[in-house]
């Protein structure tokens, strides 16, 4: 069957923009179905999606030649600084892919994300974005006077292998001090990006939440090709690619662009505004928390999100370091019986699908000697549960193999398991409903009693209710009322009238 794709992205503006609006939104992951069926080999991972259009962004990157080992941040345009974040989302979307029952795939992904997180925090400090060395402006103990030196580690030449953790401090005290001063920077840096792009978008007129056209993204429309994306929720995947404002004329276009020139050392190096601002205001002001002023251009803006990215590197490199850790410690026997376990598993579900039995009904998984595997791994430590009876009163061992050498056979003990669960099981069913679906039985029979408790009380009575509706004098609802009323009035009267006062107790008069 044909399949019909729309036009990739053609331009490297396009490609980033396509890629941080599906990094920003990631399309759901298929669900996963046992390995016989055709289906499910056909799906694939969006993450792997997303990396192959990532590497073609790179691919487009170096052909360009963007960079070089003696620029400047000052000879860099702002265009070409959209081009810094693409080792970030890189390392952002392989941590997204799905590796299920495979621990070294998982941790090869790990490391391929970990590598491209350290080779954008390189390229900050070269660029000096965060500084190589302690600003005489910045007090040391700004929260990004901070991030620069718990980051500046990574930028020496061999540091590949360490972990982030040799930087962060021992106490437990200074640790959540850092993790606390850490996160208001993050906050600080989203409050004044989200100001910024706010405002920018609507200056560009382009309404807050709306669909940006990003030409080479999507399908043709006579001479020109664009496609509609979404405003990003988070100023993270923010790239503030704005469509150019029709009926300007060349001079308004060079004085904006020069005006976005301007202020981009000041942003980052000691000698300018925004840097003096930015060291004061960073510091918090006492107890007022952690407050970063809103960029005042595009490149600024460009500045203050790469120094997110790193901020939001580090986090994440902590988190990766963890799990590697972690992973290196699963033995491979471990790794080989979780395929294994997978594999059962899908094997278990497909079965169930097509056959039934008692044992459908039974939710607890039974292990017995017919499980696959070696019993114990090298070490000697059991790997699954296993029961060794005797038979014909001769000692059973442990074979090699994992079999039983002396005594019954395998098939034997399977047998006595099978037969010995079909025995002993408890005398009651299991549930065959969840309890939402009982709850929601049980609503639908009447049985659960809604309503009353501090809101009811605090509706208005009938009486109340009709009292409000008269009030409103000239309208229907106000005729209605009084009518309700005096119906109400006539007939307590007439009751009066048919019941005496006293009539129905004579018990005791004389």
């Amino acid at each position: 069957m044909a399949t019909h794709s729309q036009p990739q992205p053609s331009s490297l503006t396009s490609l980033l923009t396509s890629i941080f609006a599906q990094a920003s939104s990631p399309a759901s992951p298929p669900t996963p179905q046992p390995s016989t069926s055709a289906a499910a080999s056909s799906q694939e991972d969006p993450a792997l999606r997303l990396l192959s259009l990532i590497e073609r962004c790179n691919t487009l990157a170096n052909s360009l030649s963007l960079f070089s080992d003696n620029d400047t941040l000052e000879d860099l345009p702002t265009s070409t600084l959209r081009a810094l974040f693409l080792h970030s989302v890189w390392a952002e979307v392989e941590g997204n892919v799905r590796t299920m029952g495979d621990p070294q795939a998982r941790k090869s992904r790990l490391q391929a994300g970990r590598t491209h997180y350290i080779t954008f925090v390189r390229t900050l400090f070269d660029l000096n974005i965060l500084p190589k060395t302690g600003s005489s402006s910045s007090p040391p103990t700004s929260p990004f006077h901070l991030l620069a030196s718990l980051l500046r580690p990574l930028s020496a030449p061999r540091t590949s292998s360490s972990s982030i953790a040799a930087s962060l401090p021992t106490n437990p005290h200074q640790r959540r001090e850092l993790k606390v001063a850490l996160f208001k920077l993050e906050r600080a840096f989203k409050t004044a990006l989200d100001e910024y792009r706010h405002a920018a978008r609507a200056k560009a007129g382009v309404n807050q939440g709306g669909g940006l056209s990003v030409p080479g993204t999507g399908t043709s429309t006579g001479s020109s090709s664009s496609a509609t994306l979404n405003e990003p929720e988070e100023a993270q995947w923010d790239l503030l690619v704005l469509p150019r404002r029709r009926g300007r004329d060349e001079g308004e276009e060079d004085e904006e662009e020069e005006e976005e020139e301007s202020g981009a050392s000041a942003f980052v190096s000691g000698t300018g505004r925004s840097e003096r601002g930015s060291a004061g205001q960073q510091n918090g002001g006492g107890q007022g928390g952690t407050t970063v002023s809103p960029p005042t251009n595009l490149r600024a803006y460009l500045l203050m999100l790469l120094q997110l990215h790193a901020l939001l590197a580090y986090n994440n490199l902590a988190a990766m370091d963890d799990e590697i850790k972690l992973l290196s410690n699963i033995p491979a026997s471990a790794a080989r019986d979780a395929r294994e376990s997978q594999a059962r598993e899908e094997a278990e579900l497909e079965r169930r699908r097509g056959g039934s039995g008692s044992d459908d009904f039974r939710l607890e998984r039974r292990f017995d000697a017919s499980t696959p595997g070696p019993l114990m791994d090298d070490k000697g430590k059991p790997l699954r549960p296993f029961t060794i009876t005797a038979s014909n009163g001769k000692p059973q061992t442990l074979g090699a193999n994992g079999q039983m050498v002396g005594g019954a056979p395998v098939h034997d003990l399977d047998e006595r398991q099978r037969i010995r669960e079909g025995v002993f099981r408890p005398g009651h069913r299991l549930p065959t409903m969840s309890i939402d679906e009982y709850l929601e039985e049980e609503e639908r029979r009447g049985n659960i009693i809604q309503g009353g408790g501090a809101a009811g009380a605090a509706q208005p009575t009938p009486r109340e209710s009709r009292a409000l509706r008269a009030e409103n004098d000239g309208t229907l609802e106000a005729q209605e009322a009084e009518e309700e009323a005096r119906r109400e009035a006539i007939e307590w009267d007439e009751f009066k009238e048919s019941n005496k006062r006293g009539a129905g107790n004579t018990m005791n008069r004389g």
